[in-house]
């Protein structure tokens, strides 16, 4: 599966002069009975008098099912310019996420993740994530 978007606003933020805002993106999915990939682009483009702001960010995620487990690996990027008038606390953020999805049943399943976040100028984030998730 292939797909692409654009979405288009126009921002009117307290205390900052209005900003108009573009996202584009495009995917890249594929599926069988046992992988995964999932890919995504992303482009925020924002405008505020004469100046522009671009925002590039992706992740790419690959996975593969053995019986009811399913461990996959994503990884993610995200650079904001530090002088961005929406989004200038996010900054440049990437890295790798590892864990597993575990299904219970059919209706119930355990997912395991642990990130590892490089962070402009900052130190990096370690981060584990537990999750039980229930459908009906």
């Amino acid at each position: 599966q292939t797909g692409f978007s654009v979405y288009h606003d126009n921002l009117t933020p307290p205390l900052v002069p209005n900003v108009s805002q573009t996202i584009t993106a495009g995917y890249v999915v594929y599926q069988d009975a046992r992988n995964e990939s999932l890919n995504e682009a992303i482009i925020f483009r924002h405008s505020r008098g004469g100046e522009v702001f671009y925002i590039p960010g992706f992740y790419t995620q690959w996975s593969r099912r053995y019986g009811n487990i399913r461990p996959f690996f994503r990884y993610q990027y995200i650079n904001v310019p530090n002088d961005d008038p929406i989004y200038r606390t996010v900054g440049r953020r990437n890295g790798p996420s590892v864990g597993f999805k575990y299904d219970l049943s059919d209706f119930v399943n355990f997912k395991a993740q642990y990130d590892h976040t490089s962070l402009r100028r900052l130190s990096a984030i370690d981060e584990l994530f537990l999750q039980l998730s229930f459908t009906f």
